[in-house]
């Protein structure tokens, strides 16, 4: 029997596994996007199956490199940020945020707002204006009180009792409307609630006639690094429009979130 032939090849030979290729195309794509993918997108961009795009997609999920929302669409997963952390590099929530309040003024009519925490109040740091003539927009660069303005009690939710305490002993409490909370004590309580509840309100507590919501937003170390929210007229912000946006909200903080990194040890707040 004569010896098999040897298979010559050239220096730039590379051998490659076709699937791996294929899911780190779509990871790339995914990450890149900035915004929810879906399936059927996939599928074309490697020219394949649903079927089998579905498959490459689990297999990422499994990883942790990609999650899906609550309408199934792809999304990158906390073990990217990981990943990048460990290279020097992180994804910022202001790097991503644009779609998301494009998305929350759609769905809800309103000005939508993300604000960071400041000195001692919360700073608007981007906007999207309402395409209503009447409407409540606010100013990149504007700061706010915490204690009376929903995107405030949003970014202090998770605040310690000692770290409000310390916070609020140079913050005199002003009454901006007979609903604006005026204690400490008083804030601290609302604090609890928007932690339990993933959503702050303001009614009408910073400026009259006007109604606003904000959730916060965490990174991968479960701090919150800003809260995302709207602002309205009460006028047509009416209590079954206020709780219908506060859904859109605290899904949109809840996205950004595990966007971010952050993993929840229990169901996501409904």
């Amino acid at each position: 029997m004569g010896r098999a032939k040897s298979k010559i090849v050239g220096a730039d030979y590379r051998p490659t596994i076709q699937s791996l290729g294929r899911g780190l195309k779509l990871l790339d794509y995914v990450v890149s996007a900035g915004k929810p993918v879906e399936l059927g997108e996939l599928a074309m961009l490697l020219g394949i199956e649903r079927s089998s795009a579905h498959r490459l997609m689990a297999t990422l999920i499994v990883s942790g490199f990609i999650i899906q929302d609550s309408q199934k669409k792809y999304l990158a997963g906390p073990a990217i940020l990981e990943l990048a952390t460990k290279v020097g590099s992180r994804e910022q929530v202001h790097d991503i945020v644009g779609p998301y309040l494009d998305e929350i003024t759609e769905k809800t009519g309103e000005s939508s707002h993300l604000a960071v925490m400041g000195r001692e109040q919360v700073v608007i740091t981007s906007c999207v204006a309402s395409k209503h003539i009447l409407a409540v927009t606010g100013r990149v660069g504007a700061s706010e009180p915490l204690y009376c303005t929903a995107l405030g009690k949003a970014i202090a939710c998770e605040m310690t009792d000692d770290e409000l305490t310390q916070l609020f002993s140079n913050i005199k409490f002003e009454k901006f409307t007979p609903k604006t909370i005026t204690t400490l004590t008083g804030f601290k309580k609302e604090c609890l609630h928007v932690k339990e509840k993933w959503l702050a309100k303001d009614d009408e507590e910073f400026i009259p006639g006007i109604r606003c919501l904000a959730s916060p937003v965490k990174n991968f170390s479960g701090k919150v690094v800003a809260a995302v929210g709207i602002s309205g007229p009460a006028s047509r912000l009416n209590n079954k429009e206020y709780e219908k946006a506060g859904k859109h909200i605290r899904e949109t903080a809840i996205d950004l979130s595990k966007r971010l990194g952050y993993t929840f040890d229990s169901v996501a707040p409904d």
